[in-house]
Formats: C-alpha cells, structure tokens, sequence
C-alpha cells in the first residue's frame, strides 16, 4: 500500500467514529437539557438566566428529536439539528454573561462561540448529509 492512500476500510472506520462521537455528543446534550432546563427555569433571577434555561430546554428536547430522526432516517431531522445548534450556541453564549460577575471578558466569550460553533457546524453538516443521503436512497 503507498503511503497517504486512504483505503475505503478506514474511512468506513472513521465514520463509524465520527458517528459514535456524534451521538453521544446528542445523548449528552439530550440528558442535561432535559435534566437541567425545565429544573432551573424556576430559579431564574434574571432575564439572561431565563434565556439559558430555554435554551438548554431546547437543545435538550431536539438532541432527543435528532437522535430519533437519525435512528429513522427522517428528512426532519435536519429541522431539529439546527434547532438544537441554535440552542447551543444560545446557551454556550449566553450563560457567560447571564451568570457571570460582569467581569466577563468579550473576549473569552467570543472564542467560546467560535469553537460551539464549529463544533455545532460540524454535526448539522454531518447530520444533513447522513439523512439526505438515507433518505435519496429509499
């Protein structure tokens, strides 16, 4: 084998990673929306903190939503992954400033979103590929 060829054996290998990484990534973010958002709208103080709490209810509820629709490969799951990346990002940019001291740097919360948002690029890319792709092919 030459050396930098990829054979189709491990990129098949890698995908299952990447889809591994994927859906626990969705089962992470499923359990601390469901657990922590409707827990801590209650106990809101200010109108930021009320905001992280939907938000996290949000990406709870669709992290749940995308799981079922990759399982099912349905097309609404790209609906339900950019509700959830909306979510996220609402959360992770947020929440610095909602329960911060208000000595949050600009700064570290705008590299904090830089970094959410790649990540939560790369799953909605991920996951608009994965269903176009199952469902072409019914």
């Amino acid at each position: 084998m030459r050396e930098g060829v990829v054979t189709e054996a491990e990129l098949v290998r890698k995908a299952r990673i990447i889809r591994f990484l994927i859906l626990a990534l969705l089962v992470a973010t499923g359990f601390i929306g469901l657990t922590n958002g409707p827990c801590d709208l209650p106990n809101v103080e200010t109108a930021g903190q009320r905001v992280v709490a939907i938000a996290v209810t949000v990406y709870g509820v669709s992290a749940l939503a995308m799981l079922y629709g990759l399982w099912r490969r349905k097309l609404w799951t790209r609906g339900a992954s950019v509700l959830w990346a909306l979510g996220v990002l609402t959360a992770a940019t947020v929440a610095p400033v909602a329960y911060g001291d208000g000595e949050v740097p600009f700064g570290g919360v705008f590299m904090s979103a830089i970094i959410v948002a790649a990540l939560v690029w790369s799953v909605v890319l991920y996951v608009f590929r994965d269903v176009t792709r199952a469902v072409s092919q019914q």
